[in-house]
């Protein structure tokens, strides 16, 4: 049982990881287009304009290994405060259910 709950985790946390990075590189293409539609608008081709926007943007694959490496240590982040919260939550059940049964905690 204890390997089929880490393999379901290793999973779980892979593919969050992927939807992180699939989130970044959605949002660069989505600011690559919308610069690239401007600059159609102010009269460059199509191509012309997809690479000035691709230029004025920088080193595209630096900045989504950047993003994504920040996003990631960010989803893990909320992962940890998620899990620290869980044990808070428990901490308190079991000190409630103690005070109930006080002759039960002594023993």
């Amino acid at each position: 049982m204890g390997r089929i709950s880490g393999l379901r985790r290793f999973l779980r946390l892979r593919s969050r990881h992927r939807s992180v990075l699939e989130d970044v590189d959605e949002e660069l293409r989505f600011h690559i287009e919308r610069r690239t539609e401007q600059l159609v608008a102010e009269g460059y081709t199509e191509d012309e304009a997809r690479a000035e926007a691709r230029r004025k943007f920088g080193d595209l694959d630096r900045i989504q290994r950047e993003v994504g490496r920040v996003a990631v240590r960010a989803e893990g982040d909320r992962r940890r405060l998620e899990a620290l919260d869980r044990v808070r939550q428990d901490l308190g059940f079991a000190a409630r259910q103690l005070a109930k049964k006080p002759v039960f905690a002594s023993i």
